[in-house]
């Protein structure tokens, strides 16, 4: 739905193997960071409209 609608998906993950499958699907990391306080790890990740050809 998102791709018809032209639209990026924007997502967050706390579990690291979440990573790779992500990737899998054309996601890209965009920032790995560690949450303060909770000692948390933390991916945001973005996948571009896919553009069929």
């Amino acid at each position: 739905m998102t791709d018809e609608a032209k639209l990026p998906i924007y997502l967050e993950t706390e579990t690291e193997s979440n990573v790779r499958l992500y990737e899998r699907f054309g996601f890209k990391t965009l920032e790995e960071m560690n949450l303060p306080v909770i000692h948390q790890p933390m991916w945001t990740m973005l996948r571009e409209v896919k553009i069929d050809e």
